[in-house]
């Protein structure tokens, strides 16, 4: 943290590393995740971006992108963190940071505040990640801002798989299809 924005961020859980975050948001399948891992074990030492990139799965600009992300994700599962202790310290060593950013804590709390609100409310009618949506066909076609999700709804994709698919992750797609469900689609 530096000047009331993150700045970098690292993890130890498996969901927040950078090679997860690109598949939970759509830039990489399984098949490209393993590739890269595959390479990362041959080469020591080498970050999961780079390799990414050099296997020619991922652009430097995705990569600079998700791991932006990555700090957001980061730091919103931490607000959900139910025990456990944080620690500040005054200051970093620069030379440790995988990337620098500059954003916003302040805009994240409150992102996060209302995200963990929102789901509790949208998990009355989306109970999970693991939840598979279908359509009802006779209510017509949703609006414009629906018909993305809409038309990837097949009655056997999971929220997970439909955010994957889209690209915009768990929280959008519960998001949308709450909004699905109260207008009866």
């Amino acid at each position: 943290v530096e000047g009331g924005n993150a700045v970098s961020a690292r993890t130890d859980v498996e969901d927040e590393r950078l090679g997860r975050i690109l598949y939970r948001f759509g830039v990489i399948d399984e098949v490209g995740h393993r590739a890269i891992l595959d390479h990362l074990a041959q080469h020591s030492g080498e970050r999961y971006g780079d390799a990414g990139v050099e296997l020619g799965l991922l652009t430097h600009n995705q990569v600079y992108t998700y791991l932006a992300r990555q700090v957001e994700e980061i730091v919103l599962a931490s607000l959900t963190v139910a025990d456990g202790m944080y620690c500040f310290l005054d200051g970093f060593d620069e030379t440790q940071l995988s990337s620098r950013h500059s954003i916003s804590l302040n805009g994240m709390l409150m992102d996060g505040v209302t995200r963990m609100d929102e789901m509790r409310y949208f998990r009355q009618k989306v109970p999970s990640a693991d939840y598979v949506p279908e359509r009802i066909p006779e209510r017509g076609v949703p609006g414009k801002e629906f018909q993305a999700l809409w038309h990837t709804i097949d009655g056997l994709q999971s929220v997970n798989d439909l955010g994957r698919a889209l690209g915009i992750g768990e929280f959008e797609t519960t998001k949308q299809l709450f909004q699905l469900v109260q207008s009866k689609h």
